[in-house]
């Protein structure tokens, strides 16, 4: 089944794709610049924010956010145009693409951040360079240089790492590993991300349709009350207590109570007004439940 396209203002995006029978343009210099400018060009037409981009010699990756839904049309306009120019070059005709690119939606923060050192640390991967610095086709060679002829917005992925020895310690630390991104797959949608992204992801793009058909399949494929029961259970597991059968009233206890609701809401998929109906938060409000979660999320 191929992965849902999921376009919506100012989402984040990894766009990925490659080019057909090992045909390798990126080893060209003219080539390779001819397909930089493009990004430029039409990341300005269809407000498209570049945050980073690597041509490897047989495909790209470019990190972006889009910023006014035109993130179609940038991919199409990009690709359509580098290969008339290609073929004008080279004399050739037909396709010089995979006929479909790869989108995969990013949560913002941390999943950012690992898309884009998984963007930049591409290179060394496949063993072109021992130093991501040493890669000509690479955005990385402008973080932290305060070159204002780049289009690319390095203000924003300077924020995310803060600093440049910051930047070189999650390199080095990726470096050391076999680094894959963390994908997930929830029906025909694929994104990087946690399941409350995914949630609000899907009110975003088809608030009515496509929530009907998620629950319906998750009705279908899955009994709640098995989920929750099993949550519980590992729970008495992990902690050593039953949360059905705890005092609330201590600090500690609470702390365990915010850990089951995190479970229930990530594991379970529960929205608040199911969960405030079991025995653990039966005391608790409904906007409570909302604040907890939060307050959860953040500590």
């Amino acid at each position: 089944m191929r992965p849902r396209r999921v376009f919506f203002k100012n989402s984040y995006h990894h766009i990925m794709n490659h080019f057909i029978d090992d045909i390798k343009p990126f080893t060209n210099y003219g080539l390779a610049q001819c397909f930089i400018n493009l990004i430029k060009q039409y990341a300005q037409i269809n407000r498209i924010d570049v945050y980073a981009y690597c041509l490897m010699p047989d495909h790209f990756h470019i990190v972006c956010k889009n910023e006014e839904s035109g993130l179609p049309e940038f991919v199409k306009n990009v690709c359509s145009r580098f290969v008339m120019n290609y073929n004008k070059i080279v004399g050739r005709k037909g396709p010089l693409f995979f006929d479909r690119y790869k989108s995969t939606v990013i949560q913002d923060d941390n999943y950012l951040m690992t898309s884009l050192l998984y963007l930049f640390l591409n290179p060394y991967r496949k063993r072109l360079v021992k130093n991501p610095f040493d890669y000509n086709w690479s955005s990385i060679n402008h973080l932290f240089m305060h070159d204002i002829d780049c289009f690319d917005n390095n203000e924003a992925v300077e924020v995310i790492f803060g600093t440049y020895d910051e930047l070189i310690k999650k390199l080095n630390y990726w470096i050391r590993r076999d680094m894959n991104l963390p994908l997930h797959h929830f029906g025909e949608l694929e994104f990087l991300g946690d399941m409350f992204y995914y949630q609000k992801m899907i009110k975003m793009i088809d608030r009515r349709a496509r929530i009907k058909k998620v629950y319906k399949k998750r009705r279908r494929d899955n009994d709640k009350e098995r989920q929750i029961l099993d949550v519980f259970n590992e729970f008495k597991d992990t902690e050593g207590i039953n949360p059905l059968e705890i005092d609330y009233n201590s600090w500690h206890n609470k702390r365990m109570r915010m850990k089951l609701l995190i479970k229930l809401r990530e594991e379970c998929g529960l929205k608040y007004s199911e969960i405030v109906l079991l025995k653990p938060f039966e005391d608790l409000r409904y906007q409570s439940l909302s604040d907890l979660y939060i307050h959860s999320k953040k500590h």
